[in-house]
C-alpha cells in the first residue's frame, strides 16, 4: 500500500514538470492544499470545494481531539482503579483509541484527496480557453485540426 502511495505521489510531482502553463502553478496549489485545510482549492478559485475541504477536516480534526481527550481520561482512570472498573476503564479507552485512529485516517485521506484536487484543478485551470482554441475540421472526406493562437 506504502508503494503504491510513493508511486502516485510521485507521478503527481512529476507530471507538473512537462505540463503547459495554465496560469496557476500545481505545487503551489498542492503545498497549499496541504498546509492549509482547504487553501490549495481557494488558490484555484474554486470556493465551495474550499469549503468544503475546511469542513470536512475541521470535522475530523475535531472528532480526533474529542476521542483523544476521552481516551486520556479513560487511561487514568484505568490507573488507579482495579478489578471489573479497570475493565470497563480499558473498554472504554480502547473504544476511543479505536476512534481516534480512525479519525486520524480519514483526516490524512481528506487531506491527500485535496492535494491531489488542487493539483489537477491548477493543471486545467484554464482549459475552457484552451479548448475554444481548437477545431476539429471536416473537409472533402478528410478530417483536420485547427488550432488557433
Amino acid at each position: 500500500m506504502r508503494k503504491i502511495l510513493l508511486l502516485i505521489i510521485l507521478l503527481l510531482l512529476t507530471a507538473g514538470l512537462w505540463s503547459y502553463d495554465s496560469g496557476k502553478r500545481p505545487f503551489q496549489a498542492m503545498f497549499l492544499s496541504f498546509a492549509i485545510p482547504g487553501g490549495g482549492q481557494f488558490y484555484n478559485e474554486s470556493y465551495y470545494k474550499a469549503a468544503l475541504v475546511f469542513a470536512l477536516e475541521g470535522y475530523f480534526i475535531g472528532r480526533a481531539i474529542y476521542n483523544n481527550n476521552k481516551a486520556n481520561d479513560y487511561y487514568n482512570l484505568m490507573k488507579v482503579t482495579e478489578g471489573e472498573e479497570f475493565l470497563a476503564n480499558e473498554r472504554s479507552y480502547n473504544r476511543y483509541y479505536i476512534r481516534r485512529q480512525n479519525d486520524l485516517w480519514w483526516l490524512g485521506t481528506v487531506i491527500f484527496l485535496s492535494m491531489v484536487d488542487a493539483f489537477v484543478d491548477a493543471n486545467l485551470y484554464n482549459y475552457e480557453q484552451e479548448r475554444e482554441k481548437v477545431h476539429i475540421i471536416f473537409e472533402n472526406s478528410k478530417i483536420g485540426i485547427g488550432i488557433n493562437f
